[in-house]
């Protein structure tokens, strides 16, 4: 389905969505309140006593807890179409992907439902947790093998000559032999013994905080890691994984080395250090890009910022630098660029409010506006330069007089007064291509702000005037 379009929820959908929007509501008010999306929250309507998803701009993929997808909600192509959908996604990725994972892991945090995806991600850990339990056990689970003397009366394993001699001294009737006892009691072993355990554990509190049907598959899932610990070997080795510590040297060396005789006990080490650190096991951004829920209004800002990056990148001969690794970010462009990305409470640039700082201090229920895009440049000489830009994904007719209100106040709050006869300059990009690049000016002429269409169809005829505009600011 599309973003914006009504779905009658039928079958598993109607089963599942329900429960996981309830879930995940409150996180999804959050980031918009956070982060300033301007799309509501997904939503269920009930009319008629029938049910209808309303994605309002969210596009993502719907999941059940094992994992199972439901439904797909993708962009609509009225406003960027297939080909320039799939460029602003590869833009975006590259872009996220280039500044590594601790950025673009906060980014998917406050901008998408990756952080509420923990059932789903303790749900896919429990699966491929069982799937390795039966290869191993398929296999053979590695075992700890332990030197044992035999005296008796007939050969056990390998006779040992010179002690058999010097037994049958006191009784010719003796023989001492050598031989090895097994034991499952492995570093490995007990590490797949604590998996089963903690999985357990989180899936059982994971199950008392949502309702049918999720909390029955949860159950179920439950039961299959109880089901393993109370087999052999695992019930034996319980009691001492649970006190068994896998971060000691020694230890962590015993466990390279044992992990290392199979793929699967390779693979079994790896999901344990990536479930220590609760990481998605498909930690490639585009994996968790293309699955989270994301606002498309927010995946088109970040591919505006990718495009302004590049751009700015070019014009200064310099490499962009992310100077925050968080969210909202910084970058810097060269040692005078900055690029302030990002809606936030605490940015740096809110010391440059004018006004709205100093109202908030007298009591009023305001504070410092946060645009999407404020850029910086420090000159040699010369007083520092400023210039604010907004992104909008949508058409012209669609702004409407809040969006421009709130555009407003960032250029009256954030951009002092200039030269005489200088305007002061700002940028709006939009969808529109009939109108790719305007300027609008006010009746004093004391304000440009520029409507840009920013999009991949519209790039070789903007961008050199974008430019341009950017050039007053970093030249």
């Amino acid at each position: 389905m599309r973003e914006y379009w009504e779905w009658e929820l039928r079958g598993r959908a109607k089963a599942v969505l329900p429960s996981f929007l309830e879930m995940a509501g409150p996180h999804l008010q959050e980031l918009c309140n956070q982060n300033d999306i301007e799309e509501r929250p997904p939503r269920i309507e009930v009319r008629n006593g029938v049910s209808f998803l309303e994605p309002g701009g969210w596009v993502g993929l719907y999941s059940s807890p094992d994992g199972r997808p439901v439904v797909r909600v993708i962009p609509d192509p009225s406003k960027l179409n297939e080909e320039e959908l799939e460029t602003v996604r590869k833009d975006v990725i590259q872009w996220l992907t280039l500044f590594g994972a601790p950025f673009w892991e906060v980014v998917l945090q406050n901008l998408t439902t990756s952080i509420i995806d923990d059932v789903q991600l303790s749900m896919n850990y429990s699966r491929i947790v069982c799937e390795l339990t039966d290869a191993l056990l398929t296999h053979r689970l590695s075992r700890l093998a332990i030197p044992k003397t035999y005296v008796g009366n007939s050969i056990r394993g390998k006779l040992d000559g010179p002690a058999t001699i010097s037994a049958r001294q006191k009784d010719p009737s003796k023989v001492v032999c050598t031989y090895q006892e097994f034991s499952p009691n492995t570093p490995l072993n007990l590490l797949l013994t604590r998996l089963h355990a903690v999985m357990a554990g989180t899936l059982a509190r994971a199950a008392k905080m949502v309702e049918d049907p999720w909390s029955k598959i949860i159950r179920n899932r439950v039961g299959k890691h109880v089901e393993v610990l109370q087999s052999s070997p695992f019930a034996g080795l319980l009691e001492n994984s649970m006190t068994f510590d896998p971060y000691d040297l020694t230890t962590s060396r015993r466990l390279v080395a044992e992990a290392s005789k199979s793929v699967y006990s390779q693979s079994l080490l790896e999901v344990w250090e990536a479930f220590s650190r609760r990481r998605h096991l498909q930690s490639r951004v585009n994996v968790q890009f293309d699955q989270s829920l994301k606002p498309m209004s927010k995946v088109y800002e970040l591919w505006c910022l990718a495009t302004v990056l590049q751009l700015l990148s070019g014009m200064t001969g310099n490499q962009v630098k992310n100077d925050t690794a968080d969210f909202p970010a910084t970058f810097s462009i060269g040692p005078r660029v900055r690029l302030y990305y990002g809606a936030g409470r605490k940015r740096e640039f809110t010391s440059r409010s004018n006004i709205m700082a100093v109202l908030r201090e007298n009591g009023l229920s305001v504070g410092p506006g946060r645009p999407d895009f404020i850029i910086t440049s420090s000159p040699s000489t010369g007083k520092p330069r400023l210039v604010i830009g907004d992104a909008k994904y949508k058409f012209l007719r669609g702004i409407d007089t809040s969006d421009v209100e709130r555009f407003l106040t960032y250029i009256f709050d954030y951009m002092g007064p200039k030269d005489p006869g200088t305007p002061v300059q700002s940028f709006l990009f939009h969808l529109d291509d009939q109108h790719a690049f305007q300027k609008v000016t006010s009746k004093d002429d004391q304000i440009e702000v520029f409507l840009i269409c920013l999009r991949p169809s519209t790039l070789n005829d903007v961008l050199p005037k974008l430019e341009n505009l950017l050039n007053q600011v970093v030249g």
